[in-house]
């Protein structure tokens, strides 16, 4: 795989929003170099993600096994993916199955232009159609802009691990965050 860094290299031109609206769609295979190049880019730059070596993430095989309890989307505009964002299982264990987690990861010229709030709004209205009871987010406490978009949506704060993660020579708190999907019981 080529390094995340390495792909946003390239004399691509800076990435635009054009007049239409992005779509947001299902990961296709197709897809696989875009989501592994936008997600390589934070492995090496960036403690979004606690990973710390550069791996593929995405494969043939792991877009098969998402199924549609866990959808992976894309944000594309024009041809080129902006964005991904996922719902996967919070745990393997049974009595979790009405948990899910997302993941929300944008090209780096597409943050600001509102698609993580966009991708986000998609992710909880999937999730309760598919009948979750709670999404959570796991998100390091360093990233004041991936907290703020899931407060803007209705997530509150349920725990705090202090120190929990290194990355970049940095201590690491993991940050969660809950957003209920059932109507509140009378």
């Amino acid at each position: 795989m080529s390094t995340g860094k390495q792909a946003f290299d390239s004399p691509a031109p800076p990435c635009q929003i054009g007049p239409m609206p992005p779509v947001i769609r299902e990961a296709r295979p197709g897809d696989i170099p875009q989501l592994n190049a936008i997600y390589g880019h934070y492995v090496e730059t960036c403690t979004c993600t606690w990973e710390e070596s550069d791996k593929e993430l995405f494969s043939r095989e792991t877009l098969a096994r998402r199924g549609p309890r866990h959808p992976l989307l894309v944000v594309e505009d024009n041809g080129r993916l902006l964005a991904w964002g996922s719902l996967s299982p919070y745990n393997t264990r049974s009595g979790w199955r009405h948990v899910a987690e997302d993941s929300i990861f944008l090209h780096p010229d597409a943050r600001g232009k509102g698609l993580g709030k966009l991708l986000l709004g998609e992710l909880v209205a999937r999730a309760r159609a598919i009948g979750f009871r709670k999404l959570l987010a796991r998100i390091s406490g360093d990233q004041p802009a991936s907290l703020g978009l899931h407060r803007a949506l209705g997530f509150s704060e349920a725990g705090r691990l202090r120190g929990a993660g290194e990355k970049q020579g940095k201590r690491l708190d993991a940050v969660y965050l809950e957003l209920d999907l059932e109507p509140p019981q009378p």
